[in-house]
């Protein structure tokens, strides 16, 4: 799909039970002639047709599950929510089961998006299971060129980290971060230091984990709190740029070619591609919640992260 507008007014709380405050997010999508709709628990709510994602932490291996569990991901009044819960407020888990029990997601919540990296099944004696479950969609359309557009209002409470972004449908130039990613959004939710008054984007691309040059991709804005208000999440993907904002300001301006900007030795992996590869391909959008993680983002020794 190419230069459409994927306006997403979503529409999304965020309240971590001890004291985190909403993350509150609408989501608006414009396609002529598209016409999709968003099934959460069997009711349309806007216009862009979401999957949940049911699964353990990946490779940043944060400190929340994510579920299809009304309680972490449900519509009220047409707005989407997505609220992390502590694990242990559910009847069915206690601090006991976090140390020792075993969390299969398919027998839990019915069916687990990703058996890798022990995305289905984890158990507490090889280290405390996830204190805390969380909700975590993707978009069934997906956009190759166009606008995204997301309202939304970031939360405010430690260890939080939302994120507004986007994955390549197909790895056409093999695995992360080979194929790109697109973040739009991120911020965390703590009070100091990078915390409330800082939001991010960024591009992950590169031949190898090692060799992913996202600080050269990368881009921030800072206010005394971004909390306080909702804002309006942008990005402007063309074959000659990708462009985030917030409010109409610009965060992020980004231009080709990835390979040149990378310095890079070898072969060319992209070279199959356009000038903009890899980001020239289609991808869809996600909207998450996380909660910690151990990949820097909260750097350890930092009491508020």
């Amino acid at each position: 799909m190419s230069g459409y507008v994927f306006a997403v007014t979503v529409a999304f709380f965020l309240a971590l039970c001890s004291g985190g405050q909403a993350l509150e997010v609408t989501i608006r999508y414009s396609a002529p002639a598209l016409g999709f709709t968003l099934p959460i628990h069997d009711r349309a709510v806007g216009a862009v047709a979401f999957h949940y994602i049911v699964k353990h932490a990946e490779s940043n291996w944060e400190f929340q599950v994510y579920t299809n569990d009304p309680k972490n991901v449900f519509t009220t009044n047409g707005n989407l929510y997505l609220q992390p819960t502590l694990t242990v407020d559910d009847q069915r888990f206690d601090e006991n089961f976090l140390r020792n029990g075993k969390m299969d997601m398919t027998q839990l919540f019915g069916y687990c998006t990703q058996s890798g990296n022990y995305g289905c099944v984890r158990e507490g004696k090889y280290g405390l299971l996830p204190p805390v479950m969380s909700g975590k969609l993707k978009s069934v359309p997906t956009l190759r060129y166009g606008i995204v557009e997301v309202r939304a209002r970031i939360p405010q409470g430690d260890w939080l980290w939302p994120a507004i972004w986007m994955m390549p449908k197909y790895a056409r130039y093999g695995n992360w971060p080979r194929s790109g990613e697109i973040d739009i959004m991120e911020s965390r939710g703590n009070k100091g230091d990078i915390g409330i008054g800082t939001v991010t984007s960024t591009l992950h691309w590169g031949p190898s984990p090692n060799e992913n040059k996202y600080y050269l991709t990368h881009g921030d804005k800072k206010s005394s709190s971004w909390a306080n208000s909702f804002h309006t999440w942008r990005l402007e993907w063309t074959p000659d740029h990708l462009t985030t904002f917030v409010d109409n300001q610009q965060i992020m301006r980004i231009t080709p070619n990835f390979w040149q900007k990378g310095g890079f030795s070898g072969g060319n992996i992209w070279a199959s591609g356009e000038k903009m590869a890899p980001f020239d391909q289609e991808f869809y959008l996600i909207l998450n919640v996380a909660v910690g993680g151990t990949n820097g983002f909260f750097p350890d020794g930092n009491m508020w992260g």
